[in-house]
């Protein structure tokens, strides 16, 4: 394993660990997502979106831009109906904030 990545070669752009130590990915043969040392198997469409946020500017996206980016044509696209098995992994890395109707990635644990 290695630390400092969310997905199979995804690092934060900035240099250093994109999550706190104790988030480890996955090797490229097992796409999974460790949380606490825990592993969380993600299924395609949850990985696309955390790359989508993670590829994001600000790390931060409206539902539908998600859902353009993850090519879905869900509406209303919500990131969490396809987080039911992974509901620990949502809440650790996805936050929903109501005023501004955005999804943003929880990058500091």
């Amino acid at each position: 394993m290695r630390p400092a990545s969310i997905l199979p070669g995804k690092h934060c752009s900035w240099g250093k660990p994109f999550f706190s130590a104790w988030v480890f990915a996955s090797t490229l043969s097992d796409q999974g997502l460790y949380v606490n040392g825990v592993k969380y198997p993600l299924e395609n469409m949850q990985q696309k979106i955390l790359l989508a946020l993670m590829d994001a500017h600000a790390h931060r996206l409206e539902g539908g831009q998600i859902a353009t980016r993850c090519g879905s044509s869900a509406f209303p696209f919500q990131p969490i109906k396809y987080f039911g098995r992974n509901a620990l992994v949502y809440k650790t890395f996805v936050r929903y904030v109501p005023g501004d109707k955005v999804y943003e990635l929880i990058s500091e644990l």
